[in-house]
């Protein structure tokens, strides 16, 4: 089944839109990353998160990690409630995975960004996946994972964790890039 010329072009709006604001997963920079409105961020997330493509609903913890602190609680909480049952249940666990990745990449996100990301908790994460202060999330991404597998399901962590580190290396190749030119 392929997609339609009016989806592929969505999407590629939103391929767009996440290079825009810093997550140059699918398109190179096009300039200095843009701080969005908690409205446009929550809209991003919203449309990553209904995208039907796996690779840019795990975009987001990479967005989350890029535009932190009380902006993305806001954006996450607005989207969450824009969201319904299953979605937002996935977008709970987004969230918790970012925060996981953020406390388990810290050092790394240090270097890159000159700063440490931080994403305070809320309500909407799930209670089943450990708090990221235990073993700096790496807890978490492992029984995240795990459950994934045992219910023999796309492994949604997994898939989350290897983008985001897939970002972390196409943003460190590209601040070389940066360095040596």
């Amino acid at each position: 089944m392929t997609r339609s010329e009016t989806e592929e072009a969505h999407l590629d709006e939103l391929r767009s839109k996440l290079a825009d604001f810093g997550v140059t997963l699918f398109e190179r920079p096009h300039a200095v990353p843009s701080t969005p409105t908690p409205d446009e961020y929550a809209a991003l997330i919203v449309d990553l998160a209904r995208s039907g493509d796996p690779r840019l609903a795990h975009a987001i913890p990479c967005l989350l990690a890029v535009h932190d602190g009380d902006l993305a609680a806001t954006a996450v909480a607005r989207a969450y409630a824009a969201l319904s049952g299953t979605e937002a249940d996935e977008l709970g666990l987004r969230y918790r995975l970012a925060r996981c990745l953020v406390a388990s990449r810290a050092p790394y996100l240090s270097f890159l960004f000159g700063r440490r990301p931080t994403l305070p908790p809320l309500p909407i994460e799930p209670i089943d996946v450990p708090d990221p202060s235990e073993l700096r999330g790496e807890k978490g991404l492992q029984v995240a994972s795990e459950s994934y597998r045992e219910r023999h399901l796309p492994d949604v962590a997994g898939g989350a964790e290897r983008q985001f580190d897939t970002w972390l290396d196409l943003v460190r190749a590209e601040s070389g890039r940066r360095e040596s030119a």
